[in-house]
């Protein structure tokens, strides 16, 4: 919780089921936001990944008024989270546009939610007969399936560096411990979702993209209605700067 005294921890820090450790005390928390936080174990990650996102926007401000317009900001993004009472998706909602909000301001903060970013991606690994060509505007990525079943994966990013345009595609078919080739995307914004059957399961808590059941490779613009035929699912969110791999883990 932001706390007039911005000197303070803003965020709620991470708690466990059994135990609970925050920037203010769980037991003694009032607003229900407060409390569905202390009772939400991912809403408590997530906010210590806001806290570090803050801190690192602060640091990187170039004026003391530049500061002083984070302080601001973060005041009402707090203040909209109170409206959404216990509501987690509401939360969440606020927390994804928080990032963002930090992220613009050169924060590095991400939330992998259950998903993992683990080593990276070998840059001579060959893609058909050629080797991938990394340039200052690229990096590339792979998916790891670590969830015990056999999963399709959804993605979203830039069409081009800057660009405000943004490619959608899936479902690509990742055979349990198989992981993808090799693949290349614009530095930035990057988003994915993954779907598992056995049991059912999805992976994905962030913005919600317009997607189909059959598979689909589109363009779109951040905000548009789904056209028939398409529904929104969820999406992880976060920047990439450089070559990774995201390990889907079990759920």
């Amino acid at each position: 919780m932001i706390l007039s005294n911005l000197g303070a921890c803003l965020f709620a820090l991470l708690v466990s089921s059994s135990a609970s450790a925050a920037s203010f005390p769980c037991d003694k928390a009032k607003h229900a936001d407060e409390i569905a936080i202390c009772a939400d174990g991912e809403l408590s990650a997530r906010d210590v990944v806001l806290d570090r996102a803050f801190r690192d926007a602060k640091s990187l401000a170039p004026s003391p008024q530049a500061r002083k317009n984070i302080n601001t900001t973060t005041h009402k993004f707090n203040d909209e989270r109170g409206l959404c009472g216990r509501d987690v998706w509401c939360i969440k909602d606020v927390q994804e546009r928080t990032l963002g909000y930090f992220q613009n301001l050169g924060a590095s903060e991400n939330f992998l939610g259950w998903g993992a970013v683990t080593g990276s991606v070998d840059l001579d690994a060959p893609l058909g007969n050629e080797k991938l060509r990394i340039n200052d505007e690229t990096v590339s990525l792979r998916f790891c399936n670590k969830a015990r079943q056999p999963v399709v994966v959804a993605t979203s990013f830039r069409q081009d560096l800057g660009s405000d345009q943004f490619k959608l595609k899936g479902w690509y078919p990742l055979a349990e411990d198989g992981c993808s080739a090799v693949f290349t995307v614009p530095k930035g914004d990057f988003l994915w979702a993954a779907l598992g059957t056995h049991p059912l399961a999805m992976w994905g808590d962030g913005p919600r993209l317009c997607v189909s059941d059959p598979n689909f490779d589109k363009v779109y613009q951040p905000g548009q209605h789904c056209r028939n035929g398409f529904t929104l699912k969820f999406f992880h969110r976060f920047i990439v700067r450089d070559t990774m791999t995201i390990d889907i883990l079990e759920r």
